[in-house]
């Protein structure tokens, strides 16, 4: 009977290993694409073909089944993103900083904007001197703490979001054209939903 628990103990990890490996295979697949991939559209497909056949092949769960397409499409939004960004001479990161500012008006630290962004404090640092040399954003001391600053957006700074706010919205409305009204409803409800649901569980 202990020889028989193990042996099916030791077959449910050799299945939950094969499933795990062939999601990273996957994802080697589509998410480490060259140039010719990038150009191609229809070898683009043949790939996401790939991945669902080896979902229905592996019987993933569901939950995988939308995980992954989901890491994919921020992928391909981040991608886009940062195209238009360095195409105005911008990064993607600087925008984000910059919009960040601008919603935070009253001041943030650069820690609190790091965390936000989940990047590390050494990379925000590079792109934050890079805004402050450029005369997009400032830096004032706090009075009440000399060891403390908090940055702001100077209207240069807000002048470029204005300019570039209108590239992104393009961006963003083409990679969702193909959904209807309810659709595009039924997913902000069940993201919303999954938002609170894990800031409620950490």
């Amino acid at each position: 009977m202990k020889y028989l628990k193990l042996k099916n103990q030791l077959e449910s990890k050799i299945r939950f290993l094969g499933m795990y490996f062939i999601i990273i295979i996957v994802m080697i697949l589509l998410l480490t694409s060259n140039s010719d991939l990038c150009h191609n559209t229809s070898m683009k497909k043949q790939q996401i073909d790939k991945m669902y056949r080896a979902f229905d092949e592996g019987n993933h769960p569901v939950q995988t089944r939308i995980a992954l397409p989901m890491k994919m499409i921020h992928g391909l939004r981040e991608k886009n993103l940062e195209e238009v960004s360095r195409k105005n001479g911008y990064t993607h990161s600087e925008l984000e900083v910059l919009v960040t500012l601008l919603v935070n008006s009253n001041g943030i630290r650069a820690k609190d904007i790091s965390e936000y962004m989940i990047i590390t404090s050494g990379g925000m640092s590079k792109v934050i001197n890079k805004l402050l040399e450029k005369g997009l954003i400032e830096k004032k001391v706090l009075e009440s703490d000399k060891r403390n600053s908090l940055l702001y957006i100077t209207q240069e700074g807000t002048t470029v979001i204005q300019k570039i706010r209108p590239l992104f919205t393009a961006s963003l409305m083409k990679q969702f054209e193909m959904l209807t009204p309810h659709e595009l409803q039924t997913m902000e409800n069940i993201f919303k939903k999954m938002l609170y649901a894990n800031v409620e569980g950490s």
